[in-house]
């Protein structure tokens, strides 16, 4: 299977498309509502300044510019999902044996998971997402050795995983990565 690429097309800008729409649709006067866009104010429909946006026509709009998410794609990030969890599933139960020596019958007990959350969890998904993952730990895995020593190594030493960044002394501590 090949890598997932991401192709940003400059000439369609759904986002522009959308506001476009937003200016032919709304009852101001062009200016106010440049202002308005300018500013990163929202059109208040309930007091005047706008009409309905008719969903379905931009839902339209996005799927006549490829804006959404293709199946493959979908299928592509549920298996990178998966690949990934099999290997912090496996990382944390490695430690648990070999460092915390707890015993076969309890050591699922002692697993880390990872919990996707945002746009993937939402299923709000373009052609551009990511898939964000938090990863929850039993205590006795630690954030520098455990997380970013050894989990990002093992993530690294698979020839699936490319561009591999860890980001240690961010506010939110993360690892990045592509996939196939």
């Amino acid at each position: 299977m090949e890598a997932k690429t991401v192709n940003i097309n400059p000439v369609i800008n759904p986002a522009a498309l959308i506001v476009n729409y937003i200016k032919n649709k709304c009852a101001l006067p062009q200016d106010q509502i440049e202002k308005k866009l300018m500013n990163g104010e929202t059109f208040d429909m309930l007091k005047g300044e706008g009409t309905d946006i008719d969903t379905k026509l931009m839902e339209e709009i996005l799927n006549d510019n490829d804006f959404y998410e293709k199946q493959s794609q979908k299928i592509l990030k549920d298996e990178a999902m998966k690949f990934v969890c099999d290997i912090v599933e496996q990382w944390s139960i490695q430690i648990a044996k070999n460092e915390m020596r707890i015993n076969q019958d309890e050591i699922y007990q002692y697993t880390a998971k990872l919990l996707p959350f945002g746009s993937y969890v939402l299923d709000l998904r373009s052609n551009s997402s990511d898939i964000d993952l938090i990863c929850v730990c039993p205590n006795f895995i630690q954030r520098e050795t455990h997380f970013f020593d050894q989990l990002a190594n093992r993530l690294l030493a698979r020839s699936e995983i490319r561009n591999l960044a860890t980001r240690v002394n961010a506010k939110v501590p993360i690892i990045t990565f592509e996939y196939k």
